[in-house]
């Protein structure tokens, strides 16, 4: 962390591949929370979004692209996550990633403070 400046161009990775759903969960509230602390000591870190391969599935999908353009935009939006899935998208957007929180909530229910 000591050599990370405000304009040094750092991100943490968002999805990937992982062989079960669990890990995908587990992944997103753990960048989320490292998010949060490196934002909290003054370092404003963005999160970059890897799709998965042919291979695998993320349950994520839709949920973790809207957070990684709601990261890199924090600054000028105060939105939190739960405010942002609901403005400026198409309504199919809206409800898909609305669908892949609550089925986050649904396994890590302790997480749902990240999005407020």
């Amino acid at each position: 962390m000591a050599d990370i400046l405000l304009t040094t161009p750092v991100c943490l990775p968002l999805g990937g591949n992982f062989p079960t759903s669990t890990q995908y969960y587990k992944d997103f509230v753990y960048k989320i929370n490292l998010l949060y602390k490196f934002w909290s000591v003054g370092i404003p870190m963005k999160l970059r979004y890897f799709p998965p391969d042919m291979v695998h599935t993320n349950p994520l999908d839709n949920l973790e692209r809207l957070v990684t353009i709601w990261s890199n935009n924090a600054y000028k939006s105060e939105l939190p996550i739960n405010e942002r899935i609901h403005h400026k998208n198409s309504k199919e957007i809206q409800e898909a990633t609305q669908q892949e929180k609550d089925l986050l909530l649904s396994y890590l229910p302790s997480a749902r403070d990240l999005f407020d």
